[in-house]
């Protein structure tokens, strides 16, 4: 072999090419990029090379083609000559050779006349080898180096438009997400203002609408204040003009009693008890169960000698002045066991109201107040079951109401909301929002086989919603003041609603549905803050009761007043009827802190508790085990049970 010449030897020549492609780098010199041809390699990074293309480059440089600090030649070992051995060669004649062998190979082969293209140029030639000399080849190694430099700076050159267009692609994309973003949040604030606008608006109608109204009731105040002050002078004049006869001590008073005759007919005890000169003279005694109270100024009329005949002119007298119908009776009772207390609950907010539900066989009492938190309880355990959390001020009214099978509660207060929960799953359905000031009253309506319920407003406006849809069915609009009371009864084979409000009415709406009132019913001088309806003596009637501390019994069908019952000397402030027995009885709280039972159909009372510290706020009563309960709320944050027991 001529070693003054380089021999290139082509890849092109290869036989097994799979082979090739895994050892290309190994098998390739990296000067020339040639198959290796008498290969040495550097002793530092074990690279391998043409020995004549290596000779060559020491001459050029100290420094290895692979950046080594110094370079070192030694032999290849015997490792890698097995190596070249496996890559078969096609001579320029057709025959296979072994790399390792091929140019011993090549040299005494006879058919060496084949035509080959240069790797460079391409220009045919006709030898099987392209020879270089020394000088050839350093030109050679000019002309890759350079090559190689430039390749070099133009891959530079690549990669940084490759970096710069990578880095523009990435500013466009967060600028195209910041943009979004900007957009979204554009949009964002543009609905959030759209809602605070509607909401401001809001706002000011509900400013406009309690103005108005507390314009009003400083008229209605004004005017009541006036009355009141007439009263009095009306009354300090009566006092002036009392009898001058009057016994002037205790004891003389009771002598006077003592000389009243009194008859077989009327059970009274001799020693009648005389509670107070200013307050009214009671005749009953621990064994007498009825008895008949008179104010104090109505016994200056009575002479020593009276008997029974001036006693019963006296009472009618009273119940005449009193504007109370004779079939009342007017009497003290003394608080017997007829209600008897089981239990109670004691909360840490006051109690507004109150509702039943039965879930898997079991009756539960809801609870619900100023704690703005509903609270289910158990009631043969009294423990609390869970609790309902939405509301953001005190709750007004509950409402028990069945969808689908399923026990669902209706919840409304100050917030201007009512909310739908499903006590089943303790999980809110949806929440009602079209009222604009608070909800104080709930009940439930029947139309064309719809699941409906009603809501009453401190804004004037009576809604009738739809359970099925969520949707608000209808408005009704008439009252001039907050509507705090609702009732659905059935008169003349329609539905009709009764209304109470603070502008002391009662609206009977003839079809709820279409806004029609029928009648208005005058007569409260206080507001009007509970409703309800009941069958009595075979006849339907409406029951009212107000802050003029009175409850009314009205005739629905035209609209008249039949009696007024004063047993509370507070506001009344809710009515309850419930059967026991044959009979329909009433239950009223009042803010003198009393729960009375009487009969509407002779205007009796049967029987009072006052073992509440507060004004009762809410009532109900269910039968369980053939026995009647009484449940009874108060603003005292207690919840009281009572076995109602009346034979």
């Amino acid at each position: 072999m001529n070693l003054d010449k380089h021999t290139l030897i082509d890849e092109s020549l290869v036989l097994n090419k799979d082979y090739f492609q895994l050892m290309k780098e190994d098998l390739t010199c990296s000067i020339c990029l040639g198959l290796l041809n008498n290969p040495v390699m550097c002793a530092t990074c074990e690279t391998p090379f043409c020995k004549f293309c290596i000779n060559c480059w020491i001459k050029k440089s100290k420094i290895c083609p692979k950046r080594c600090k110094s370079i070192q030649i030694k032999e290849i070992p015997r490792l890698f000559k097995s190596t070249m051995e496996k890559l078969l060669l096609k001579c320029v004649n057709g025959c296979s050779v072994n790399l390792l062998n091929y140019l011993d190979h090549i040299e005494p082969c006879e058919k060496n006349n084949t035509e080959i293209r240069c790797f460079n140029c391409k220009t045919p030639v006709k030898s099987f080898e392209i020879k270089y000399d020394e000088v050839e080849f350093r030109s050679l190694l000019d002309f890759r180096t350079k090559n190689e430099e430039l390749l070099k700076k133009n891959a530079e050159l690549e990669e940084g438009n490759n970096f710069k267009e990578s880095k523009a692609k990435e500013e466009k994309s967060r600028f195209d997400r910041e943009l979004k973003v900007k957009i979204q949040e554009s949009k964002a604030l543009k609905d959030q203002v759209e809602k605070l606008t509607i909401e401001v608006n809001k706002l000011k109608k509900s400013l406009q609408v309690v103005e108005t109204d507390h314009v009003e009731k400083l008229k209605h105040l004004k005017n009541d204040f006036q009355q009141r002050d007439d009263e009095i002078t009306k009354l300090k004049a009566m006092a002036e003009s009392l009898d001058s006869n009057v016994p002037e001590s205790i004891n003389e008073f009771k002598d006077y009693i003592k000389k009243i005759n009194f008859n077989d007919e009327v059970n009274v005890n001799e020693k009648a008890e005389i509670i107070n000169l200013e307050q009214d003279i009671i005749f009953p005694s621990n064994n007498v169960k009825d008895g008949i109270i008179f104010p104090s100024n109505n016994l200056k009329s009575l002479k020593a000698n009276a008997n029974k005949a001036q006693l019963m002119e006296v009472k009618n007298d009273y119940i005449k002045k009193s504007n109370i119908s004779n079939n009342v009776n007017v009497s003290n009772i003394i608080i017997s066991p007829k209600l008897q207390l089981c239990n109670q609950i004691i909360q840490s907010f006051p109690i507004r109201c109150v509702a039943l539900t039965t879930l898997q066989n079991t009756k539960y009492v809801i609870t619900a107040g100023d704690s703005k938190i509903i609270s289910l309880w158990n009631l043969q355990t009294y423990s609390l079951l869970f609790d309902l959390r939405g509301h953001t001020k005190s709750i007004k009214c509950l409402l028990n109401v069945e969808i689908n099978g399923s026990q669902h509660l209706l919840s409304a207060g100050e917030d201007f909301k009512i909310k739908l929960w499903n006590l089943e799953t303790k999980l809110l359905i949806h929440t009602f929002e079209d009222h604009n000031l608070p909800v104080y009253c709930l009940t439930r309506f029947t139309y064309l086989n719809g699941n409906y319920f009603i809501s009453g407003s401190g804004d004037k406006i009576i809604k009738i919603w739809n359970l099925q849809t969520f949707s608000l069915f209808a408005s009704l609009t008439g009252h001039i003041y907050a509507v705090w009371c609702l009732t659905t009864f059935m008169l003349d084979n329609r539905l009709v609603l009764a209304s109470g409000s603070v502008d002391k009415t009662i609206k009977i709406w003839s079809s709820p549905e279409n806004g029609n009132v029928q009648n208005t019913l005058n007569g409260h001088t206080g507001y009007v803050t509970c409703l309800l309806s009941a069958t009595v003596n075979n006849a339907l009637v409406l029951i009212s009761g107000s802050y003029d501390n009175s409850i009314k019994v009205w005739n629905p069908s035209n609209a008249t007043l039949l009696q007024t019952f004063n047993f509370h000397t507070g506001y009344v402030l809710n009515l309850l009827s419930f059967n026991y027995g044959s009979k329909t009885l009433i239950a009223s709280g009042s803010g003198d802190q009393t729960v009375r039972i009487w009969d509407p159909s002779n205007g009796s009372e049967i029987s009072s508790t006052t073992e509440f510290k507060g004004n009762v706020t809410c009532l109900e009563t269910y039968v369980e085990n053939s026995k009647t309960y009484l449940l009874g709320g108060s603003n005292d944050k207690t919840l009281k049970r009572w076995v109602v027991n009346l034979d």
